[in-house]
């Protein structure tokens, strides 16, 4: 499938960093909205509120954390208080309800979303609702800095537990402590304390020193797939299936566009699916298992076996699944809010992302045909799941909650 190479080289060159929040990054949403009026696909701007970024709101919680350590003594119990506020507050982000980036959420940006109506048109009514497919990929880029340099890529999954352990590991020893006249686990919670000032190092090395790139790959490429994928849509639409078409801002700054899409809508689980296009301009693509550097959230099976239907009717493709052992992408944020999801991606011959989050991430380096690949899989799965919701059709839906989605 064709997939113009002049999209990759305007967001990536002509418009250049998209760091979240910024006038680049609305800017490509912009651009993203007027391709999609140029094809003819509805689509609208919908504002979403996103943080600088995420190192910031992660070097505050690790610094906060190990200020307990020397807190302790003066005050165990108000060392025990900070260092448990610290991981609440943490385990919060992780988790999906972060509270601290919702603060820190300061920046006006856009979703862009688009609309491919199915063959047999919208139904009339909330009681007939169509299946309902969210194909999505991010606007915005990150920033370089050690944390994407080898060898820390490849053992960043090592430091993120190790990180986590470190955060648990503080409020326990102090807990003890309390009951224990003993200085020993004071001395031992120096060790947490080393691992949390390494973490907030490389973290805000790359807030403060890190470079804005340009993102050809993550996720000019991922654009630019789904402006292929409308294209090809808008003039073959699937017959059940309406096909949202979702442009998120944020992605970067902890899903921000992603989280705030799914606080607007809300769908029903058992008819709407989400497929992400992140990081599919290099290598061979690449459908998850699962992703996640600390905790692991599975891809829908549902979704996985239509993946690999479409990697055994195309052998040509090389398509097989690979685990995403990196930061969590808008995927992670859609399962944890319950719905079906899986993510299209490409990885190098050691299942690495090339240039991810380098200043090397420029268009040139970009395989317009791995990003061709990547819309073909998309498109054999959506027909797969336009043939399933044929057979279902006579079967009666729940829909969405009355109200609560809205189409362009």
């Amino acid at each position: 499938m064709a997939v113009d190479p002049n999209d990759i080289a305007t967001l990536a060159t002509r418009i250049g960093p998209r760091p979240p929040g910024s006038p680049y990054e609305r800017r490509a949403a912009g651009y993203v909205i007027e391709r999609l009026q140029q094809l003819g696909v509805a689509s609208t701007l919908l504002p979403v509120r996103v943080p600088r970024g995420f190192n910031l709101v992660y070097a505050t919680l690790f610094v906060v954390a190990a200020v307990s350590v020397p807190l302790a003594l003066v005050s165990e119990v108000l060392a025990l208080v900070v260092s448990f506020a610290a991981l609440v507050l943490a385990a919060l982000e992780v988790t999906g309800r972060p509270a601290l980036s919702r603060l820190a959420a300061t920046r006006t940006s856009h979703n862009v979303l688009g609309l491919i109506v199915p063959g047999r048109g919208l139904p009339a009514g909330e009681s007939d609702q169509p299946r309902r497919v969210v194909i999505t990929a991010h606007l915005d880029t990150a920033r370089s800095g050690w944390l994407s340099q080898q060898p820390i890529v490849s053992q960043l999954r090592l430091l993120t537990v190790t990180t986590a352990a470190a955060m648990v590991l503080l409020p326990v020893l102090q807990a003890v402590a309390l009951a224990t006249p003993s200085r020993i686990l004071w001395y031992v919670s120096l060790v947490p304390l080393v691992v949390l000032l390494g973490a907030t190092v490389l973290v805000l090395q790359r807030e403060l020193r890190g470079v804005p790139v340009a993102g050809a790959n993550d996720d000019a490429s991922g654009v630019a797939a789904l402006l292929g994928i409308a294209e090809a849509l808008r003039h073959k639409p699937p017959r059940e299936l309406e096909v949202w078409l979702l442009f998120t801002a944020g992605a970067e700054a902890g899903s921000a566009g992603m989280r705030q899409f799914l606080r607007d809508n809300r769908f029903d689980p058992d008819h709407t699916f989400f497929i992400s296009l992140d990081s599919v301009g290099a290598g061979a693509v690449r459908f998850t298992r699962g992703e996640g550097l600390l905790l692991l959230r599975r891809s829908s099976p549902m979704l996985l076996r239509i993946a690999g239907e479409v990697a055994r009717d195309h052998p040509e493709w090389g398509l097989r699944p690979q685990t995403h052992r990196l930061p969590a992408t808008d995927q992670s944020v859609v399962l944890l809010h319950g719905y079906p999801a899986i993510g299209l991606f490409a990885a190098d011959v050691q299942g690495l992302i090339p240039n991810w989050h380098q200043t090397s991430d420029t268009p040139e380096r970009v395989d317009i045909r791995t990003v061709a690949r990547a819309v073909d899989v998309a498109l054999a799965m959506i027909r797969h799941l336009d043939t399933s919701a044929d057979h279902a059709s006579a079967a009666p839906s729940r829909g969405s909650e009355p109200g609560s989605t809205t189409r362009p």
